[in-house]
């Protein structure tokens, strides 16, 4: 047969698949440059309680490109389905807490008893494969994903907030009490 293909009707032959070429393996390298530069767009105000801002995307994509000149990662899939991915499993993690799931943060597993995760399954059977994996970046993503989920974690009230502002806005008392007695004792010569 010409051409390879050995289906005569002229479609594929049979038992071959069809692949999405937008759908990679990332590395654990490319997963932790990736980590980096979302907390270093979070720590330079990038990031608001909803989410980030415009123009993220392009931002990790440099960052990427960076770290891998000869990269095929791209913005959009690859980036966004990645992240997509994690705030999935972080909420999931997140929401099996609340639940009285523990995590052991040694391992980074998920630890209950049998009952406790099939109560779990149950509420939300999209979690039945997260019991025995190891979640090592969970510290990292509740870093830059935290405030994006009403969770009650990381977040603080209007008092809280309050008392924030007003300590940073206040010097801090020893020093300023080193200094006036350092101002005293000049005075008095």
């Amino acid at each position: 047969m010409e051409g390879g293909n050995s289906n005569p009707g002229g479609g594929r032959a049979s038992g071959a698949r069809k692949t999405d070429k937008t759908r990679r393996i990332w590395s654990t390298r490319e997963e932790q440059v990736l980590l980096a530069a979302l907390k270093d767009l979070v720590a330079h105000g990038w990031k608001s309680d909803n989410g980030f801002r415009t123009g993220y995307l392009v931002r990790c994509e440099n960052a990427m490109k960076v770290a891998f000149p000869n990269t095929d990662l791209l913005a959009t899939p690859h980036i966004t389905s990645k992240i997509t991915s994690w705030k999935k499993s972080y909420g999931n993690i997140v929401t099996a807490q609340s639940s009285g799931v523990g995590f052991n943060t040694t391992t980074g597993e998920l630890d209950c008893t049998d009952e406790q995760w099939d109560a779990t399954v149950r509420r939300d059977p999209t979690m039945h494969t997260m019991r025995n994996k190891q979640w090592p970046m969970f510290n990292d993503w509740a870093e830059v994903f935290d405030k994006d989920r009403a969770t009650g974690f990381g977040g603080e009230d209007v008092a809280e907030a309050y008392v924030d502002v007003e300590e940073s806005k206040s010097p801090n008392p020893i020093a300023d009490q080193g200094l006036e007695e350092q101002t005293e004792f000049q005075d008095d010569n």
